[in-house]
């Protein structure tokens, strides 16, 4: 890979893991554009804690609360602990599912990545997810320290489906959410909390697959997609949230759509041997 396919990954995986248009079925995209086939998943983890990177910075405000009311800083009492502890605890309890899945079925899930008509088809469903609850969206819905596990449980299961590759998972999170009546940035916000534990669950499990590389010619190429995926990551971030708050999440969905038909009917004249 050279570094020039190095920032064209990163920058795919950065801006499509926050965004609402499948990070996964992009990445399968660009890499059969570009005829790459990566060697193992050094590449893919060091992307990953780039786009962490982004999320942590963000919501840096959000987790100094949760680390806060951990410890000693906040008075047992206080709201600022409760609603600390109640985030903490909604994230936990929604990242269960795709935790669950992605222990029990990963070597079914990553066959997936293989086919472009399932991604194709996936992107279509996440274009129908957002269309749908972006019209049931509620002007004043739930606020982020009022969800309470089951409302964190449903969103979650959203989370889970989209390990499904060309599914979305902040697209189909925050579909769920404003399904389940979150609030508009409510439902945003709380997609990329959950999107911390999830990407670095992500990582964690691809560790044990890290294979050696050459140092000489590898760490640039791994340096740039990494800093590509960390400051695209927070850029996806902010517009979106900006988006959401417009009510202009609909406009994913036509992109959604679109590129979904493409990849499958290209995957249908491929398979004809036209």
């Amino acid at each position: 890979m050279s570094p020039l396919q190095a920032l064209i990954l990163g920058v795919v995986q950065g801006l499509t893991e926050f965004l609402p248009v499948s990070s996964s079925g992009h990445l399968v995209v660009a890499q059969e554009l570009m005829g790459l086939r990566l060697p193992g998943v050094t590449f893919e983890v060091c992307v990953h804690l780039g786009t962490l990177v982004a999320v942590l910075v963000v919501f840096r405000e959000e987790i100094s609360q949760i680390i806060a009311a951990l410890g000693s800083l906040i008075d047992r009492g206080s709201h600022r602990r409760r609603e600390g502890l109640s985030l903490l605890w909604a994230v936990i309890v929604g990242s269960i599912p795709a935790g669950l899945v992605g222990v029990l079925f990963s070597d079914k899930v990553g066959k997936l990545f293989e086919r472009t008509d399932v991604v194709g088809w996936a992107l279509l469903a996440t274009g129908g997810l957002l269309w749908l609850s972006d019209r049931r969206a509620k002007a004043h819905g739930i606020l982020i320290e009022e969800i309470r596990p089951k409302d964190a449980l449903f969103v979650g299961l959203g989370q889970a489906l989209a390990l499904i590759p060309g599914l979305s998972r902040s697209g189909t999170t925050i579909a769920f959410g404003l399904l389940r009546g979150l609030d508009r940035e409510t439902a945003a916000r709380f997609s990329f909390m959950l999107s911390i534990p999830a990407i670095g669950g992500a990582a964690l499990l691809e560790l044990g697959q890290l294979q050696a590389f050459d140092l000489e010619s590898g760490l640039g190429v791994l340096l740039v997609g990494t800093v590509s995926a960390a400051v695209s990551g927070y850029l996806a971030v902010s517009l979106l949230l900006r988006l959401i708050r417009s009510n202009r999440l609909t406009y994913f969905s036509y992109y959604t759509w679109a590129i979904g038909l493409v990849l499958i009917l290209r995957s249908f004249l491929k398979g004809s041997g036209i």
